[in-house]
């Protein structure tokens, strides 16, 4: 009977040692597992992110190149905003034009004063594009209605012309001391810019 005992008792024993080696080796297995899976936990994380990222670029891109489709339709439009900023200031052909249109709005121009070209800054400042303001001064006389045709004619040119002052007074005739009936003498200051 003591063997069958000792049977019965090395087998229970044998089989707890049995589940607990198991449990052991189960633990051991699960702890070296347990940093790969976070890992892998992690990096499933990150492609679902970078995935959604790439959704997000993906339709950026989209709305960009219908954008540009878009903006095909409207080169002659776009000309004219590239031609109101040119490259270079081209100061004779501004000149110029002011020549023309005042002429052609029936004014005598008496003096255009020195230039000035400078950088000007707020575009940069702005995170915009940089350009150069180039001041100058007209001075030019005949009768008000000229000159409302000749600011008009500055206004619709394609090139951008800023009046900054205007001062105006009665013209003086040749004869010293006489004021001309109805002319006027205006004195503009002028800017326009260049990229």
């Amino acid at each position: 009977m003591e063997f069958s005992n000792f049977s019965s008792n090395f087998k229970n024993y044998s089989l707890i040692v049995t589940l607990v080696s198991f449990l052991i080796v189960a633990l051991l297995v699960g702890f070296s597992l347990f940093p790969k899976w976070q890992t892998l936990t992690s990096l499933q994380q990150e492609i679902a992110a970078n995935q959604s990222s790439l959704q997000l670029e993906q339709a950026y891109i989209s709305q960009l190149n219908t954008a540009k489709n878009k903006l095909a339709g409207y080169q002659a439009e776009l000309a004219k905003v590239d031609s109101s900023l040119p490259n270079d200031p081209s100061l004779p052909a501004l000149f110029n034009f002011i020549q023309k249109a005042s002429s052609q709005a029936g004014l005598v121009v008496n003096d255009i004063g020195s230039f000035a070209v400078a950088q000007d800054a707020s575009g940069t400042a702005a995170g915009g594009l940089a350009y150069n303001k180039i001041s100058f001064s007209v001075s030019v006389s005949g009768p008000y209605s000229a000159f409302k045709s000749f600011i008009s004619s500055l206004e619709k040119t394609a090139r951008l012309i800023e009046i900054e002052g205007l001062n105006f007074s009665a013209a003086l005739t040749e004869k010293a001391g006489e004021r001309a009936q109805g002319t006027f003498s205006f004195n503009l200051s002028l800017n326009t810019h260049s990229r």
